[in-house]
């Protein structure tokens, strides 16, 4: 019997996550279609570039000492684990993009990681969701805490009533 087949295409042109595969020397061997939407570049231009020049337009890669990002790839070579991170990026038009970026080692038979598969996911949305959840929830709890205080001081004013009416009845001949 035979091995199921998988269709590489599926990830080069189905998945809405970019996807890059760097090698040991930062050179990128695939590209999928999300990754040339988002660098606008071809696959084809991508393929054989260094992960830091057409990620960061850098000339030098993310673990140098003066780089200001923090390497997952070397983290995923260093530890030969499964790193994430969540980044924001501020795009040309001044808006805000956040993207949950994942690094997985690919090791060879012997153990040594030969690549690493980085994929990018932009999150944007489910955060903005998430924080406008947070405020919604800010703003019910400062409700209930006002609707119990008002409730509290209805109680307090109820029993002033009640003493103030058994006083009366008390003093009335």
């Amino acid at each position: 019997m035979s091995e199921p087949h998988f269709d590489v295409s599926l990830l080069q042109n189905k998945i809405s996550d970019l996807i890059l595969v760097i090698d040991k020397n930062h050179i990128v061997t695939f590209a999928n279609d999300a990754a040339s939407d988002f660098f606008n570049s071809n696959c084809k231009e991508i393929i054989g570039q260094k992960c830091h020049q057409i990620s960061l337009a850098a000339s030098f890669p993310c673990h140098k000492k003066d780089s200001l990002l923090v390497s997952l790839y070397d983290e995923a070579i260093r530890t030969e684990k499964t790193c994430s991170a969540t980044h924001t990026v501020l795009l040309s038009n001044g808006r805000k993009r956040i993207y949950d970026i994942s690094a997985c080692p690919i090791k060879s038979r012997g153990g040594g990681v030969l690549q690493v598969v980085e994929v990018i996911r932009d999150i944007t949305d489910k955060y903005n969701m998430e924080e406008e959840l947070k405020r919604r929830v800010k703003e019910l709890e400062e409700f209930y805490d006002i609707a119990v205080e008002r409730e509290l001081k209805m109680v307090r004013l109820k029993n002033d009533i009640e003493t103030l009416r058994m006083r009366t009845d008390k003093s009335a001949p």
